[in-house]
C-alpha cells in the first residue's frame, strides 16, 4: 500500500546513518513500534495516510529519532548531528594515511633505499605524525566547520511529504564509497607534501633511487595540488550528502572534475616538473628500446594529462548516465 510505503521510507531516514550492524534490528524495532501505534489509535479500522502522518509526526523527525538510538550523545566540538560520520571519516582517513606512509617506506626499505636504517625509520615516523596531525586537524576543521555553520549532511527538508523513496541497492551511494575517496584524496596530498620522493614513482639507476617529480618545483606549486584535494573532496562529500545519485550530484561532478583537471593539467604541464634525472636514468635503462620509448619518457607530462582527462570524462558521464537511469526510475 503506498500509505506504508511512507512508513518504510520513514524507517529508512530513521536508520541509514545508524551502524550497519544495528540497522536491521531497529528497523524491525521501529516498524513494529509504528504498527503498535497505528493499532491503538485506529483499532481494527485500516489506517488511512492521515493516520499514518499523525503517528510519524508523534515519533518527531527522522534525524531526531536517529540521534535517539545513537549511543554518541555528548556535548563537543562537534554534536550529535555530525558525530557518528565525523568518527566514521576520521578513522577511514587516519588509517589511509598511515598505511600509505607504512607501504611507502617498507617498498623504499625492501628496495634498499638509504644506507641508515634508523635514519630512515625516524623519517618515516616524522612523516606519519606530521601526515597524521595534518589529517586529523583538517578533518576535525572541516567537521567543525559544518557544525558551526549549520551544513547538513542528510536532507534539509525531512517533511513526510518529501522524505525520499528507499533507493534501490544500485542506486544507492554507500558511505565507504565517498570516505575512501576522502581517504584517497587526503593520501594523495599527504605524498606530495611529506613523501614525495617515496611513493610518486621512483626509478632505480646505478644502484641509486630518482624521483620522478622535481621536489623543488613540486613544493613551489602547492597551491595547483591544494585546488587538487580541495576539488576532490569537495565531489565526494557531495556525494555522501546525497547518498543516491542524483542530477544535482551529476551536474556537481562535472563542475568539480573540471576544476580538478584543470588544476592537475596546469601541474602536470608546468616546466621543470620532471626530474631531468630521470628522464636521463629512463633513456638510459631502456636506449635498447630505441627512439620509440625515449619519446614516451619525453612526453610523459602530456601522457599523465591525457589519463586523467580521459579518467574525469569517463566518471563525469557515468554520473550523467546513473542520474538519469535512476531519475526515471
Amino acid at each position: 500500500m503506498a500509505e506504508f510505503d511512507l512508513v518504510e521510507r520513514y524507517i529508512y531516514a530513521v536508520t541509514k546513518k545508524l551502524p550497519h550492524k544495528a540497522r536491521k534490528d531497529i528497523a524491525e524495532e521501529l516498524r513494529q513500534l509504528i504498527l503498535d501505534m497505528l493499532e491503538q489509535r485506529c483499532g481494527e479500522v485500516v489506517p488511512s495516510e492521515h493516520d499514518i502522518r499523525v503517528v510519524l509526526a508523534e515519533l518527531g523527525t527522522p534525524s531526531g529519532l536517529s540521534e535517539k538510538y545513537s549511543s554518541d550523545k555528548h556535548s563537543a566540538l562537534i554534536g550529535p548531528p555530525y558525530y557518528r560520520t565525523y568518527k566514521f571519516v576520521l578513522k577511514i582517513v587516519l588509517l589511509a594515511v598511515s598505511g600509505g606512509l607504512l607501504i611507502a617506506f617498507s617498498i623504499s626499505a625492501l628496495l634498499g633505499e638509504g644506507a641508515n636504517l634508523f635514519l630512515s625509520i625516524l623519517s618515516y615516523l616524522g612523516s606519519l605524525i606530521h601526515g597524521g596531525i595534518f589529517a586529523f586537524g583538517f578533518v576535525t576543521i572541516l567537521f567543525a566547520f559544518f557544525e558551526r555553520k549549520g551544513i547538513k549532511l542528510n536532507e534539509s527538508d525531512e517533511s513526510l511529504s518529501s522524505l525520499p523513496p528507499v533507493p534501490k541497492h544500485d542506486e544507492r551511494i554507500t558511505r565507504a564509497e565517498p570516505i575512501f575517496g576522502i581517504a584517497f584524496s587526503l593520501v594523495f596530498l599527504v605524498a606530495f607534501l611529506f613523501a614525495s620522493p617515496w611513493v610518486i614513482g621512483m626509478l632505480l639507476h646505478n644502484g641509486q633511487f630518482i624521483p620522478l617529480f622535481n621536489q623543488e618545483t613540486l613544493l613551489r606549486l602547492w597551491p595547483l595540488t591544494a585546488i587538487v584535494f580541495a576539488a576532490s573532496t569537495a565531489k565526494e562529500g557531495f556525494k555522501l550528502h546525497e547518498g543516491r545519485y542524483t542530477s544535482r550530484l551529476a551536474i556537481a561532478m562535472l563542475v568539480l572534475n573540471l576544476i580538478s583537471f584543470t588544476a592537475m593539467a596546469l601541474l602536470m604541464s608546468r616546466e621543470g616538473l620532471i626530474n631531468e634525472a630521470f628522464l636521463a636514468a629512463c633513456e638510459a635503462n631502456f636506449h635498447e628500446a630505441g627512439s620509440f620509448m625515449q619519446l614516451f619518457f619525453r612526453s610523459i607530462q602530456t601522457i599523465m594529462v591525457a589519463l586523467m582527462g580521459f579518467a574525469v570524462l569517463l566518471e563525469t558521464i557515468d554520473g550523467f548516465i546513473k542520474a538519469r537511469r535512476y531519475t526515471k526510475g
